[in-house]
């Protein structure tokens, strides 16, 4: 377990025995950290930026303790392997869970049924979701989540089973239903909700009303293609989506439109590709950036007009992307439409790469191994050496 530095007890005596307290000769990169439990005072310590967080050991009876956050209910939390990185001191307070285990059932105004349960394991608490709607197309479906990952993604699965087969404003009313009872049951521990629709086709459809009242709902909403990885969208890239997706239905620029009472889109379907990109999905340009390289292809169309960026919102792309060797180094690129590369941060798990972009593009995925270069410099470099004496002699012969 990473710890703090050890503190200078001159410079920063015991404080009643709560711990260390700051003093006119406490160091200036120094700050104090006081743990609350229950209201009342049980620590604090101090910590210089860069160095880990260390907390107070506590038990109480009848309860588990989930861990330290900065407010509650709805704070952040901090754990031992955090790094400190405060601007000045700051207050974390004590989370407990009753141990009684619960069982909660509640029917949304849809008919969508919601069943919560935990059970405390240890000094675990665990929680088992289980929803579904009338129809039977919505579902959440969580078991053995530990309350003590905070920031839990919960996605209201849809599937949508054929080609015309559509997420519709049915769908999106039930997510929310679904989602809003869960995370109110979470309100106090944190959430990610979002709708997940899955498809057998490799695109999903989605009528743009739909994708507003998910944004309304203030959830985000994820696609799993066929050919694999994820499409995710946040709340303010769906809203950019349903703008923009609105001006072409219409017929109108964004800034003409009354979103507030906005009405005709009864009919819009919005479809969200993701695969991998066939010679038809890339121009010329992109076509000879890419090479004999596999390519991947996102794009959102309205009314046979494609939609390229997403205004201040993000989507994150999960593209699979096996086959990488111990010191190979991974590239992500999106290829514009000139063919010229730009550079994405990501993050690999060895089996998907992820990365945010406010753009739909063409994108590419590459790997490159450095030890096999080191080899040839080596060969190369003895090649010279060896060839040096020969070079010389040859000079002295001449001259």
């Amino acid at each position: 377990m990473d710890t703090v530095k050890s503190v200078d007890f001159a410079k920063a005596p015991n404080s009643f025995g709560l711990g260390f307290g700051l003093t006119a000769s406490t160091p200036d990169d120094y700050h104090a950290v006081y743990f609350y439990s229950d209201d009342a005072l049980v620590g604090s310590n101090l910590f210089r930026n860069g160095e880990h967080f260390s907390f107070p050991s506590l038990t109480k009876e009848g309860n588990v303790f989930i861990g330290w956050y900065n407010q509650l209910p709805n704070g952040t939390l901090f754990r031992e392997t955090d790094e400190v990185c405060l601007s000045g001191d700051m207050n974390l307070y004590a989370f407990w869970w009753a141990w009684d285990s619960e069982e909660c059932h509640y029917d949304t105004p849809g008919g969508s049924k919601v069943d919560i349960s935990t059970k405390v394991d240890g000094s675990s608490v665990l929680v088992d979701v289980d929803a579904k709607s009338s129809d039977g197309r919505v579902v959440v479906s969580m078991h053995g989540v530990n309350v003590s990952q905070m920031h839990i993604k919960v996605p209201a699965k849809v599937h949508l089973e054929g080609p015309d087969d559509i997420f519709t404003v049915a769908d999106a009313h039930n997510c929310v239903e679904v989602l809003s009872t869960i995370s109110n049951w979470f309100s106090d521990r944190g959430l990610d909700p979002r709708a997940q629709a899955e498809t057998d086709t490799g695109n999903a459809k989605a009528e743009v009303n739909a994708l507003k009242v998910l944004y309304d709902g203030g959830f985000g909403f994820e696609i799993l293609p066929t050919d694999g990885g994820r499409m995710s969208f946040d709340k303010d890239a769906l809203n950019g989506v349903y703008r923009q997706c609105a001006s072409i239905h219409l017929g109108l620029e964004e800034s003409a439109i009354d979103f507030s009472s906005v009405s005709g889109l009864d009919e819009a379907v919005c479809t969200f590709i993701l695969r991998i990109a066939s010679d038809s999905d890339m121009n010329d340009a992109q076509r000879k950036t890419v090479g004999n390289s596999t390519a991947w292809y996102s794009a959102i169309i309205i009314d046979g007009k494609a939609i390229t960026e997403l205004h201040t919102g993000k989507m994150t792309l999960s593209i699979p992307f096996t086959g990488v060797k111990s010191g190979d180094k991974i590239h992500v690129y999106s290829v514009k439409d000139d063919g010229v590369l730009e550079v994405h941060e990501f993050a690999y798990d060895g089996s998907e790469v992820t990365f945010d972009t406010q753009r739909l593009s063409v994108f590419m995925i590459t790997s490159e191994s450095h030890r096999s270069l080191l080899p040839l410099v080596g060969i190369g470099a003895v090649l010279l050496v060896l060839m040096i004496p020969l070079i010389l002699g040859v000079k002295r012969r001449s001259g």
